[in-house]
């Protein structure tokens, strides 16, 4: 008895974590190109923009841009927490007077963030959304998504910032492969598939751990 509750317990904890905005994508767009495949089934569910900007088209050239710019700051967060310590500070002072998270993502985040090296965040490279410890809604995440293979292998505790990390939705989530096509039929471009989620419970002066 006592093991199947321990049992239940644990699925419970996980459903807790994996149920959430920023997690589950499941493939379904084809398009025929491997690119436009990756950005439509693992990329698009999660991208914010601001309203005043529109979704741009999936083209190849295109995809092939904004991988430029996912890749180094996936790899950044991914393998040190730091580059995600303002970040944090500024939503927990945010939040501080609010109950929970439950409002939180990339727009609310957006609003009360400001810069402290005059470096504009690009909150379209990453999810921010309400994530649930104890109680519902009593944490947030900011997920990575599109994350490559190696980068997830290796996710990083330095500054030991955050409550929990979890690797595609579970606490001990396994990494898949990369997906791997070709820029001008010779040059290998790894598509990363995985999601790194950073999760955040309040506590006073950080997240708890």
């Amino acid at each position: 008895m006592r093991i199947l509750l321990l049992v239940a317990l644990i699925g419970w904890q996980g459903a807790a974590f994996a149920a959430q905005g920023c997690s589950g994508a499941t493939p379904q767009a084809k398009s025929g190109e491997m690119l436009v495949d990756w950005y439509d089934n693992f990329i698009r569910p999660y991208r914010y923009l601001p309203a005043n900007e529109a979704m741009p088209k999936s083209t190849k050239a295109e995809v092939e841009a904004f991988m430029d710019r996912l890749a180094p700051f996936n790899r950044r967060a991914s393998l040190d927490q730091l580059e995600l310590e303002h970040l944090v500070r500024q939503v927990m002072a945010g939040y501080a007077r609010s109950p929970d998270f439950s409002n939180i993502d990339n727009a609310a985040v957006e609003k009360l963030y400001k810069t402290d090296s005059g470096d504009k965040v690009d909150f379209s490279l990453f999810c921010i959304s309400p994530r649930t410890l104890n109680t519902p809604n009593d944490a947030f995440g900011v997920t990575l998504f599109g994350v490559v293979a190696d980068d997830c292998q290796h996710v990083g505790l330095r500054g030991l910032i955050f409550t929990s990390v979890l690797i595609n939705g579970s606490s001990s989530g396994q990494c898949r492969g990369d997906l791997i096509s070709y820029k001008l039929f010779s040059l290998p471009l790894q598509a990363g598939v995985n999601e790194v989620t950073f999760v955040c419970g309040k506590d006073t002066g950080g997240c708890s751990r």
